[in-house]
């Protein structure tokens, strides 16, 4: 209401908009790019968990790396450990 009285205060009210729709497109933005490079990692670890497994000196029986191997490559790998 204010913004009809005096003309400025109009300008920065348009101004103040069309930065928070560009802070909104900005947090999709790396919301969507976040969410695909940690597909991408995933996919990664999916693909050479066997090869990473044998690179750390762990037996993969028949080439598949289960979730108690995929534990201890997360210990022998984890910081401070």
């Amino acid at each position: 209401m204010l913004a009809l009285l005096w003309w400025p205060l109009a300008a920065v009210a348009a101004v103040d908009a069309v930065a928070a729709g560009t802070g909104v497109v900005a947090w999709r933005r790396a919301h969507t790019a976040a969410l695909s490079l940690a597909e991408i990692a995933e996919a990664v670890v999916d693909l050479r968990a066997t090869d990473l497994a044998t690179a750390l000196g762990i037996v993969t029986p028949h080439n598949r790396v289960t979730p108690g191997i995929g534990h201890e490559i997360t210990e022998r790998l984890r910081k401070g450990a």
